[in-house]
């Protein structure tokens, strides 16, 4: 298996990718640094990884950790936009029913 890390516009956005995978270093790196999984764990999970390719994801992700942390931000910040901006399932169904009762 290849221990190498690609981008190519074509595949998954151009987001860096595990070379001869369709995993995102992101995927490695969000096991690892959020959900506290070490790397024998993340291999348990993404079981068409080797030990080898997990640590190169590892390795390519604290090399560039500054975008990978401001691309997180950005993409929380989009997040809770759209949340503040639509209301939930559960506000709509409560309006309609208020709505209905009168």
């Amino acid at each position: 298996m290849p221990l190498a890390i690609i981008a190519d516009p074509a595949r998954r956005g151009g987001a860096p990718i595990i070379a001869g995978t369709s995993t995102r270093v992101s995927d490695v790196a969000v096991r690892y640094e959020l959900l506290g999984m070490g790397p024998d764990e993340i291999a348990a999970a993404l079981p068409h990884l080797s030990l080898a390719q997990i640590h190169c994801a590892l390795a390519y992700y604290y090399e560039h950790k500054g975008r990978f942390d401001r691309e997180w931000r950005t993409e929380q910040r989009a997040l809770n936009r759209a949340r503040r901006e639509r209301a939930s399932l559960t506000e709509r169904a409560r309006a309609r029913a208020a709505v209905l009762s009168r």
